[in-house]
């Protein structure tokens, strides 16, 4: 890989294990805000999901030779995940908090599909193809909640 397409990878890679880490935060916040159990597990299970990614995304980093730091409290860039996590009253109702969790979602996947279509190196592509069609399926299974 040459070094322009590496810098274009780090960057993509960069900004999706970002947006991993905001959407874990956002779950783990609506699971400790949904009142319904099979939601709160639901949300639970997203969450870890979520930091699967982060996991797979940080690796990748560092076969790039790119140095991940640990997590640190980033500010909320997503519609969804900055109502959940911005603010300190948050919507009341599983209703509410669900409805932000498909906005955060939805923008989630508009970050995936934008990385699909950019300049990515093939074992990169294959692991970002993975997760969004990962985030499509959890995205149809909460839309029917």
């Amino acid at each position: 890989m040459t070094l322009p397409d590496q810098e274009v990878a780090s960057k993509i890679l960069r900004s999706l294990l970002d947006t991993c880490r905001e959407s874990k935060a956002g779950l783990l916040r609506a699971a400790s805000r949904s009142q319904k159990n099979g939601l709160k597990a639901f949300f639970g299970t997203e969450a870890l999901q979520q930091a699967f990614f982060a996991a797979d995304l940080e690796l990748d980093l560092q076969k790039l030779g790119i140095s991940v730091k640990p997590s640190t409290e980033l500010p909320a860039k997503l519609r969804g995940w900055k109502e959940i996590r911005g603010s300190l009253l948050l919507p009341s109702g599983d209703a509410a908090v669900l409805l932000l969790c498909e906005q955060g979602e939805r923008a989630a996947l508009r970050e995936y599909f934008t990385a699909l279509h950019s300049r990515l190196p093939a074992e990169v592509l294959e692991l970002v193809e993975r997760h969004h069609k990962q985030l499509k399926e959890a995205y149809t299974n909460q839309s029917v909640i």
